[in-house]
């Protein structure tokens, strides 16, 4: 369980601000309860104002995070929940569940000295550098194989997971630790292993050349820089030199050059990977969303060949009147329909115009588990890029259609 989630109170907050007083008195057990807001950032949480919205945009309660980052309110499951921050960005869950956190992060300056550590590591011969890379961040750490050092690395949780690399001029070594606690110094005592050559096979045919990734990650965080390789058309397999090892997580992704379809998936750490593509991918774009004029809706079009998805995972982004840009990160249940339903915000100034708003990222996603397994793990906010997901778990599978 993430260090940063806590035990919630039961009782709905508020601060004053407008609240409806109309909500439903007749909704049955089954969709009536808690819906619970937990928010991890640099932003003061006092500052974050959180609505509650049934599923037809009537406002059960607008309200603030109180400082440890949390909300709640008693509502019917179905509605949505948005954060808004100071500077004009917006995060919203749509269709959100009863007694289950909701989880949102959002970093607006994040503070890369943040967390402060100890660390010593063995001499390599002949070494010229050593870099510490970790789950929140990565620093030169040169001096630590003579004695302890201080570094500071970013915003991370009580533990991280920590890969130690000795440079020189032939090769480079590594040595890995999971599950590091970062309140006590960091020691790594055991000698350090060479990168591995690893194959990646993908199974079955995808519709042209292949650009395959591998690293090794936790959560949605990269440990280190990702290794690249092509893989033409009919070809199949791909090499990759990375470290490798057993107790890590390694997430290996594969992107179809002219479908714009994604393919993750992350297990423990091995040397050959075989991937399969989708049998029946994902159905494609036929045109790009637009915004309905009147409504808040996402309109799009798409193929009817194919599976339809299990989410939505959209970015829309849009200049007010006083030409303030606001952006707004919404994760939603995909329908049958190539509707998107955005909640009505009760306040001018956050609703988006369709003549103005753009819509910068648009991925339709299957997940392995299905949306609500990728929903209790997501962490709507944080910057995610098209190589990365949310690798909660020993392993998991994400299939997933960008807008080009």
């Amino acid at each position: 369980m993430r260090a940063w989630l806590v035990a919630l109170s039961l009782a709905a907050c508020g601060d004053g601000l407008a609240t409806s007083t109309d909500a439903s008195i007749d909704s049955t057990p089954e969709t009536r309860g808690f819906v619970r807001v937990e928010y991890r950032g640099d932003v003061d949480p006092r500052a974050v104002s959180v609505l509650f919205q049934d599923a037809d945009s009537t406002l059960v309660l607008a309200t603030r995070l109180d400082g440890s980052g949390l909300a709640n309110c008693l509502m019917d499951s179905g509605g949505f929940v948005t954060l808004s921050f100071p500077d004009r960005q917006l995060l919203t869950y749509v269709d959100v569940p009863v007694d289950e956190p909701l989880l949102f992060e959002h970093f607006s300056n994040p503070d890369p000295s943040a967390t402060p550590v100890t660390v010593k590591v063995p001499a390599e011969t002949g070494a010229t550098s050593y870099r510490l890379y970790s789950s929140c961040g990565a620093r030169e750490i040169f001096g630590a194989q003579l004695q302890p050092i201080g570094i500071s690395l970013g915003a991370c949780e009580t533990t991280a997971d920590i890969l130690v690399s000795a440079i020189t001029p032939a090769h480079e070594r590594f040595a890995f630790r999971d599950e590091v606690s970062l309140s006590a110094p960091i020691i790594f005592e055991s000698a350090y292993q060479p990168e591995v050559v690893g194959m990646i096979e993908v199974a079955g045919t995808p519709p042209s050349s292949v650009i395959a990734s591998q690293t090794l990650v936790r959560g949605a965080a990269e440990l280190l820089p990702r290794r690249m390789t092509a893989i033409g058309t009919g070809a199949g397999i791909g090499f990759v030199t990375m470290p490798r090892f057993a107790s890590a997580t390694q997430l290996t992704h594969l992107e179809a050059i002219a479908s714009d379809l994604h393919v993750l998936e992350w297990e423990p750490a091995a040397v050959d990977t075989v991937v399969f593509w989708p049998a029946t991918p994902l159905r494609s774009y036929v045109e790009r969303p637009v915004m309905h004029e009147t409504d808040p809706i996402v309109i799009w079009r798409e193929s009817a060949d194919g599976a339809i998805a299990d989410g939505l995972y959209v970015e829309l982004g849009w200049a007010d009147q006083k030409l303030v840009r606001h952006t707004w990160f919404v994760l939603a249940p995909r329908t049958a329909a190539t509707t998107l339903t955005l909640p009505t915000l009760p306040y001018p100034d956050l609703v988006p115009s369709a003549v103005t708003t753009d819509i910068t990222r648009f991925d339709s996603f299957a997940a392995e588990n299905g949306f609500a397994a990728t929903r209790a793990v997501f962490r709507l906010g944080r910057s995610l890029d098209r190589a990365m997901w949310f690798t909660d778990g020993e392993r998991g599978r994400v299939v997933y259609q960008a807008l080009d």
